[in-house]
């Protein structure tokens, strides 16, 4: 039964207990989810070092293309790990206030990652590097990088670990 005829069909007063409503509405756990994940973090891994190879090789003008494939391959990890990581993980751990309260805050906190890393992309995926900008570039990439890695390790040694049936 389809979910439209499943909602529908249902009583006008549904008597069954809260959780088991809550649970019928969540996300599902997904036993692939977390090799995907870590399969996105190294793809993201490679455009980076594309990119850092790029610049051993002086074509900045070459850039523009892989800075938007990262955006996407960022913003598409960010999308799944948001709806099927996090949802589930939360719902999922709903009585556990500390580890609820660790998820949160790493969430926010990749959500600013995200925001700076995405702002950097616009930046730069259309310009023409001078001199100048070619070092703030080579700045600014050094830094994501180095951020990326370690939320990368934090993520795939302590935050995955949660992600249970």
């Amino acid at each position: 039964m389809g979910f439209f005829s499943r909602f529908f069909s249902r009583t006008k007063h549904d008597t069954r207990p809260i959780q088991e409503i809550k649970q019928e509405a969540a996300i599902k756990y997904h036993p692939e989810l977390i090799d995907e994940l870590k399969e996105d973090h190294q793809a993201l891994f490679g455009l980076y070092g594309e990119m850092i190879e790029m610049i051993n090789q002086g074509k900045y003008s070459d850039l523009g293309p892989r800075l938007h494939d990262f955006k996407l391959a960022l913003e598409g990890h960010l999308l799944i790990e948001n709806i099927k990581f996090y949802v589930y993980v939360e719902n999922k751990l709903s009585d556990d206030p500390m580890n609820l309260e660790f998820i949160k805050d790493v969430r926010k906190e990749m959500n600013s990652i995200a925001r700076i890393v995405i702002k950097f992309t616009k930046k730069y995926e259309h310009v023409v590097f001078t001199e100048e900008l070619k070092r703030s570039f080579v700045k600014e990439l050094n830094g994501i990088g180095a951020v990326l890695t370690k939320r990368v390790e934090m993520e795939e040694s302590r935050l995955y670990t949660l992600y249970t049936p």
